[in-house]
C-alpha cells in the first residue's frame, strides 16, 4: 500500500495508537548509509517526543536483515512497526519474511531505492506501507515495465522529515539531518540537478519557516531539548549553539579541513576535467590556479589559517574561470552548520565524514557507536576529527586509484561497446578500500573522465571487478552514469546479475542492498561476463 503526504499524520496517529507503554513498539532497520543514518535520527526524534519505545538495528545486508526477522518472529517480539530504511523495498516482504507482517505487526517502508517490488506497492496489501510522498511510484505502470530500470527517488530522510513535520515535530535539528541525506544523493549522483534545486528551495523555506525569516541559532539544554532564537542584537555565546546557513560550494573535498591545493588535487571532479593523470593536466591545474589570483603560499596553507578576503572570495574566483577550463558544475548550492566558536561545518564535508567511518565496516570491526546518531556525531569531536581525516585519506585514495587506472587506460579499462569493463586483480593501492561504496565511487570518478575522454562514450555504465585474493571472488560494482550526463539511461543491473549468473549456472552473491553489487568467483568471472554483455545488448 503506497503512503502519499495526505496520509502521513493518519499512519503516524497509527503507530502511536498500537504502541505500548514500557514495551517496544517499533523496530527500525537502518543500512550503513548517510542517508539512511539521517532518516533513522529523525525518526529518533520523532519517537522520543512521543514516548514510543523505538530500537534501532543496523543491518548492512540481507543475510543480516534476514537472521534479525526470523529471530524476532521465532520469539515472539516482532513489535507493532517495523521500518525498513532503504532496505528490503525491492523484494516482497510477504513472501520473503511469510508470516512476520499481519494485523498485528505492520511494515513502513521509507525507501529511496526503486523499483519498489509490486506486492509492497499493492492496494490490497494493508499489511505493508510504502512511503511516496512525492508521487514517485508510478501505479500506471504493470509490474513488469516498474521493474524495467533502477534509479533513486527522494532521499529517505526528506521523506522522514516530512512525516516529523506533518506530525509536529519541525526543528533545526531534524532539518539538518534532512539536508545530509540529500546532500549524500547529490554527491553520489544519485538525484538530478532540477530536483535538487527544488528540494534545495524548500529546504532554503523551511529554514526561513523555522526562524520567521530571521538567522536563528539553536541551543540544546541538557535534556537535549531545543529552543530556536532569532539573531537580533548582541548576543551572550552559549555552548552547543549551532545555525544553518546557505552556502555554495565547490567540488573541492574537506575545502575547510586542510588546504586548497590539497583538496584540490584530491578532487574527483577536477581531476576529471583537467586530466590529472598527465602532465598537461597538472600544468593546467597549476594555471587554474594563478587565474585566480590565489598565490602558492595561501593554496598551501590550511584553509582555517588562510587570507580572510580569499576565503571570501575563493567561490567567486573558481566562478570566473568555469568556462576557460571547462568546469562548468563546479559550484553547487548546499548548506553550513555552525556551532558556537567552532570551525564552520558543510553539509558535504559532514557526509563526507560519515561516509569515511561507514565504511571502515568488516566482517569483525564496526564504526564507532556514535556514527550512527546525527547530533551525538557532531558532538564528539574526537571522532569527528578522525573521521575528517579518515576521508581525507579516502578521497585521496580514489582520485590516486583512478588515475593510475587512467594512465594504463589502453590495458586496464576496456570499452566493450555497451558498457566499459575494470578487472583489478592485484591491489595497485593498498591505500584503496575494496568495498562497494568506495568501489562505487571509483567507478563514478572513472566515467566522469571517460567523457572528457571520449565525448560518444561517457554515457554507457561501467562495470568494475575487484578480486579478493583471499575469498577467491571478485567484487563486482555496476556504476550507471549519473545524472550531469543528459543522456543517461538506467540498467537493470540487479536483474541482469542474476539471469547471466543462472544462464552460466554459477552461484554469485547478491546479498547487498544496492542491486548493482555481487560477487563472482574468480574462475566464472569471464563466463559471467561474457553473457552479462550478451544480456545487456538484449535489455538495451
Amino acid at each position: 500500500m503506497i503512503i502519499l503526504s495526505g496520509d502521513l499524520r493518519t499512519v503516524y496517529d497509527q503507530i502511536m495508537r498500537s504502541s505500548s507503554s514500557g514495551t517496544v513498539s517499533v523496530l527500525v532497520f537502518v543500512p550503513y548509509n548517510v542517508d539512511s543514518i539521517a532518516a533513522k535520527s529523525i525518526l529518533f526524534d520523532l519517537f522520543k517526543r512521543d514516548d514510543i519505545l523505538a530500537h534501532f538495528s543496523f543491518v548492512r545486508r540481507y543475510a543480516e536483515l534476514d537472521s534479525c526477522i526470523k529471530t524476532h518472529v521465532t520469539e515472539g517480539t516482532l513489535p507493532s512497526s517495523v521500518f525498513f530504511i532503504n532496505c528490503a523495498g525491492a523484494v516482497s516482504l510477504l513472501a520473503r519474511y511469510e508470516g512476520a507482517f499481519n494485523s498485528e505487526t505492520k511494515a513502513y517502508i521509507i525507501e529511496s531505492h526503486r523499483p519498489i517490488h509490486p506486492h509492497n506497492i499493492d492496494s490490497r496489501n494493508e499489511f505493508v506501507n510504502v512511503f511516496d510522498v512525492a508521487n514517485q511510484i508510478d501505479t500506471t505502470l504493470s509490474d513488469e515495465e516498474q521493474q524495467m530500470n533502477e534509479s533513486f527517488a527522494d532521499p529517505a530522510s526528506i521523506q522522514a522529515y516530512a512525516l516529523a513535520v506533518e506530525n509536529g515535530l519541525a526543528n533545526s535539528q531534524v532539518l539538518w539531518f534532512a539536508i545530509l541525506g540529500l546532500t549524500e544523493h547529490f554527491i553520489l549522483g544519485h538525484i538530478d540537478n532540477n530536483r535538487y534545486e527544488t528540494l534545495l528551495e524548500i529546504i532554503s523555506n523551511e529554514v526561513s519557516r523555522l526562524s520567521n525569516g530571521k538567522p536563528f541559532t539553536v541551543i540544546y539544554d541538557d535534556n537535549g531539548d531545543e529552543t530556536v532564537r532569532p539573531d537580533t542584537g548582541i548576543q551572550v555565546p552559549v555552548f552547543q549553539e549551532f545555525a544553518i546557513s546557505s552556502s555554495t560550494e565547490l567540488r573541492c573535498p574537506l575545502l575547510r579541513q586542510w588546504t586548497l591545493e590539497e583538496s584540490l588535487h584530491a578532487s574527483t571532479f577536477i581531476a576529471s576535467r583537467l586530466r590529472l593523470w598527465t602532465e598537461s593536466g597538472q600544468e593546467n591545474l597549476q594555471h587554474l590556479l594563478a587565474t585566480t589570483g590565489i598565490k602558492l603560499k595561501q593554496a598551501r596553507q590550511t584553509y582555517i589559517v588562510m587570507d580572510s578576503e580569499v576565503k571570501d572570495t575563493i567561490v567567486e574566483r573558481f566562478d570566473r574561470q568555469i568556462d576557460t577550463f571547462n568546469l562548468a558544475g563546479f559550484t553547487f548550492p548546499s548548506f553550513t552548520l555552525r556551532r558556537g566558536y567552532e570551525t564552520e561545518l558543510s553539509a558535504a564535508d559532514v557526509v563526507l565524514a560519515l561516509r569515511a567511518q561507514l565504511c571502515t565496516v568488516t566482517e569483525n570491526s564496526l564504526p564507532q557507536l556514535d556514527t550512527f546518531s546525527g547530533m551525538r556525531f557532531l558532538n564528539n569531536p574526537e571522532l569527528r576529527h578522525s573521521s575528517m581525516e579518515a576521508a581525507k585519506k579516502r578521497a585521496k585514495s580514489i582520485v590516486k586509484f583512478g588515475t593510475e587506472l587512467l594512465s594504463r587506460r589502453n590495458s586496464m579499462i576496456i570499452n566493450s561497446q555497451d558498457f566499459w569493463t575494470v578487472t583489478v586483480r592485484d591491489a595497485l593501492d593498498p591505500a584503496f578500500k575494496h568495498e562497494p561504496q568506495t568501489v562505487a565511487e571509483l567507478g563514478q570518478f572513472l566515467l566522469q573522465a571517460l567523457d572528457t575522454l571520449i565525448q560518444d562514450g561517457g554515457s554507457i555504465p561501467i562495470i568494475l571487478s575487484i578480486l579478493d585474493e583471499e575469498k577467491d571472488k571478485f567484487l563486482v560494482v555496476a556504476v550507471s552514469p549519473s545524472f550531469e550526463f543528459s543522456d543517461a539511461v538506467s540498467t537493470p543491473f540487479g536483474k541482469l546479475f542474476k539471469a547471466a549468473a543462472a544462464e552460466a549456472e554459477i552461484v554469485i552473491s547478491a546479498d547487498s542492498f544496492d542491486s548493482f553489487v555481487c560477487t563472482v568467483p574468480a574462475q566464472n568471472l569471464p563466463l559471467f561476463f561474457d553473457i552479462l554483455s550478451r544480456l545487456i545488448v538484449r535489455d538495451v
